[in-house]
């Protein structure tokens, strides 16, 4: 990932308690992950364009703060779609007072030419890529650190929107937690997982 993240945002990771798990993302994890967020945010954002308001979340039983991953599921959202991550500043984001193009040229042109799920992340400025990160992270180290009701994975949460667009919601959201607690995953491995047989 050095290759491709600004010099400022890879300074910045270990200072951030919830961006420390990105130090260790590779390119193609960072990929992959950038292909979920944009499965999660658009169905997200479609969904709240349909119904007027953000899909409620229904987490299952565990000890953790459900605001603050509620909030990390909005901010992740709002960041796919552009949103002006400034309103929310997240530890650290002052670094980034004046943001700059968050990937290098080469990787730019790589999303830009990605099919929608990821060239949405192509013009992300290092103020919005360190909300996504540190959002990943306060979501991931929650859902990582849990159990699910019969003692396996913890699942992601339900929501309050079609089967269809839930499924693909859920299962971005299995691909994020994935990445953040570290597994390699490359965005073929990533589409299998979110879109099954559609892919």
């Amino acid at each position: 990932m050095t290759d491709v993240v600004s010099e400022r945002i890879l300074r910045q990771l270990r200072y951030g308690k919830y961006t420390r798990w990105a130090e260790r993302l590779s390119t193609e994890s960072l990929e992959s992950l950038l292909w979920a967020v944009g499965v999660f945010g658009g169905e997200y954002s479609a969904a709240r364009r349909t119904t007027g308001r953000s899909p409620n979340p229904t987490f299952a039983p565990h000890r953790m703060a459900e605001g603050r991953m509620r909030g990390a599921l909005e901010l992740l959202a709002t960041v796919q779609a552009g949103g002006d991550s400034n309103k929310e500043p997240q530890a650290g984001s002052s670094v980034f007072d004046d943001p700059r193009p968050a990937f290098s040229g080469d990787f730019i042109e790589r999303l830009s030419t990605a099919d929608s799920f990821e060239n949405w992340a192509a013009h992300l400025n290092e103020c919005q890529l360190w909300t996504l990160l540190s959002q990943v992270g306060e979501y991931g180290v929650r859902v990582n650190s849990s159990r699910g009701p019969q003692g396996g994975e913890y699942p992601p949460p339900t929501f309050d929107v079609s089967r269809s667009r839930e499924n693909l919601m859920r299962n971005a959201l299995e691909v994020v937690a994935m990445v953040e607690r570290g597994e390699a995953i490359d965005v073929r491995a990533a589409k299998r997982r979110i879109l099954g047989d559609a892919v």
